[in-house]
C-alpha cells in the first residue's frame, strides 16, 4: 500500500474500512478461541494462522495510514500558522512605524534564539 500517492480522504476511508476488517477478523478468531474452549471444538490450524497473519498485516497497514494522515495534518497546521503569522507581519508593517516595527521584530527575534537554546 503506498500512503503517500493516496488523496487525504481516500487515507481516511481507508482507515475507516481497515479498521472494520480488523474488527471482524478478531471477532472471527475470538470464536474460535470460545469454541476451542467451551467445547474443545478447535478450528483448522492453517485457517487459525492466516486469520492472526490478515490481523497484522490490517494493522501494519493501519499505523502506515495513522503516520501520513498525521504527517499531513501536521504540514496542514504549520502551513496556516505560517500564513497568518506572514499576514500578522504584513498588517503589522502597515499600520505601525518603522521604529515600533523594528523593535518587536528584534523582541520576537531574540525570543526564537532563546527558545532554540534551551
Amino acid at each position: 500500500m503506498n500512503v503517500k500517492d493516496m488523496s487525504t480522504d481516500d487515507i481516511e476511508t481507508s482507515i475507516g474500512e481497515i479498521i472494520g476488517d480488523m474488527a471482524n477478523i478478531r471477532a472471527q478468531i475470538g470464536e474460535a478461541k470460545g469454541l476451542a474452549a467451551a467445547h474443545g471444538e478447535y478450528s483448522d490450524s492453517g485457517w487459525f494462522h492466516r486469520a492472526n497473519l490478515a490481523l497484522r498485516l490490517k494493522g501494519r497497514d493501519h499505523q502506515a495510514l495513522q503516520v501520513e494522515l498525521g504527517k499531513r495534518r501536521r504540514e496542514e497546521k504549520k502551513a496556516h500558522s505560517d500564513t497568518v503569522e506572514q499576514a500578522f507581519i504584513d498588517v503589522a508593517r502597515s499600520r505601525l512605524d518603522y521604529t515600533t516595527f523594528r523593535a518587536l521584530m528584534d523582541e520576537a527575534t531574540a525570543l526564537v534564539g532563546q527558545r532554540k537554546a534551551a
